[in-house]
């Protein structure tokens, strides 16, 4: 790419302004991530960006070319150690994930920093060290540094600042490096990080001019609050010395030393023709008890077995147990790039905590006439725009099973997939003989009244 390309190229929004605080940091952090992203040329469908929640959080929604996931707070390496994984042991090992966080979400996900690094697994992490957390009120961190203050958090730190380096360096991490966020050579750095085959860490140090009383970036304060925690700044490791956690797990499965699955567990392979012939998006809402996270779970299996695409994303009540459960699934022909379930298709509801959680969610207004609903005789009234059938799923079904017999009988009567297929994924999945269902799910269709 000649140097004129590389100058009109940009993986932000179009004409996107970064929308923070004058003089922070984070306007550094992510120029610099897209030019090592411009620099490297990397396909942009190639590139995830994994992103925590607070200021960086709005990285998903500037980064518009690439892949992007955003996490709960302090959970984004976690998250994107599965994708890695998925994608370097199930795919074809294309994708560069890279973890968006601040100092708050690493610190809160420490343990999955640590379990990434002492893994090996290939992905890049970037750390924007203001010292405090500026999304949530301007808190000091575990790496704000001793006698640090913030217009927010009371009086100064106390005790002294983790060394987040020397915390992944000690647990085997290969490409360790800190830099403040006014560092020309930042750029460079990510990039070099980027391309490390294996897990790479770089820490930025920067300054928040919303909860401090500093108004820009200083490169000497940036450099005298790292000294003043007997730290230093630099590129502390670059080896090679451990293959990347992917690598190594595809050479234990060539060898034998990790067991295939058996083929008659293997419920990924499509063994049945689904009649859906485009995309149908369910939800199943109720109670804790009733079922619905496994009922569910062998609707997205048996849908996977028909050789469609499917996805699923729960909601439940916490304590887990309690309360209600709200569980969306998608199944389509085609790849599914948004899992969302706005306004679903067909919805079953086996209690009231279920219909409630509708209400809370504004689903149930956004049902349409062309959307069908199969909801238990117990259940409280309701208006919607969808068709309406009723059941008594809870009394017919056995205990813990009512969201699966409500489930069988939305298969029986739309038939997105065969209902042999759920049936099978039932018995692959728990090893109980579906046949027991039959009876359940015939008076269950009795008993359907629209």
């Amino acid at each position: 790419m000649s140097e004129n390309e590389e100058a009109g190229r940009t993986f932000l929004r179009s004409a996107a302004g970064l929308p923070f605080c004058e003089g922070c940091g984070h306007h550094h952090y992510l120029t610099h991530l897209d030019r090592a992203l411009v620099g490297l040329d990397l396909e942009p469908s190639h590139v995830v960006i994994v992103s925590d929640i607070g200021c960086l959080g709005v990285a998903q929604k500037l980064n518009s070319k690439t892949h992007t996931v955003q996490t709960p707070h302090g959970r984004s390496t976690a998250i994107a150690t599965g994708i890695e994984l998925a994608d370097s042991i199930l795919r074809d090992s294309k994708l560069k994930t890279i973890v968006v966080v601040g100092d708050g979400g690493a610190v809160g996900g420490l343990s999955h920093l640590v379990n990434a690094a002492w893994l090996n697994v290939d992905l890049t992490v970037l750390v924007a060290n203001n010292f405090l957390l500026g999304g949530s009120g301007g808190q000091r961190s575990s790496l704000s540094p001793k006698g640090f203050a913030t217009t927010a958090a009371g009086p100064a730190s106390v005790v002294r600042a983790l060394d987040l380096c020397a915390i992944i360096q000690a647990c085997g991490g290969e490409f360790v490096a800190r830099l403040l966020a006014t560092d020309p050579k930042l750029s460079d750095t990510i990039a070099k990080a980027i391309q490390h085959p294996g897990f790479a860490l770089v820490e930025i140090v920067e300054i928040c001019t919303e909860w401090t009383n500093a108004t820009s970036l200083d490169e000497r304060m940036l450099a005298d609050l790292v000294e003043g925690e007997h730290q230093r700044v630099g590129c502390f490791v670059e080896s090679r010395r451990r293959l990347p956690f992917g690598s190594v797990y595809q050479a234990q499965t060539a060898s034998g030393a990790l067991a295939e699955p058996k083929e008659e567990e293997d419920w990924v392979r499509a063994s049945y023709e689904a009649p859906l012939q485009d995309t149908t998006r369910w939800l199943v809402a109720g109670s804790a008890s009733d079922g619905v996270l496994w009922g569910a779970s062998m609707l997205m299996r048996a849908a996977v077995m028909s050789g469609l695409h499917a996805t699923q994303r729960m909601e439940c009540a916490t304590p887990q147990g309690t309360g209600f459960s709200v569980v969306e699934i998608c199944m389509s022909r085609e790849e599914i790039r948004y899992t969302g379930v706005d306004s679903p298709d067909v919805a079953v509801i086996t209690s009231d905590d279920g219909l409630d959680q509708l209400r809370v969610s504004g689903t149930l207004s956004r049902l349409r006439e062309t959307s069908v609903v199969f909801a238990d005789e117990l259940v409280g009234q309701f208006e919607c725009a969808a068709s309406t059938f009723r059941a008594p799923f809870r009394s017919v079904c056995r205990t813990g099973a009512s969201a699966l017999g409500a489930i069988l009988v939305a298969v029986a009567r739309l038939e997105p997939i065969r209902q042999q297929a759920v049936f099978d994924a039932i018995r692959r999945a728990s090893g109980v003989d579906p046949a027991r269902y039959g009876e359940e799910l015939r008076q269950a269709l009795a008993a359907l009244r629209g």
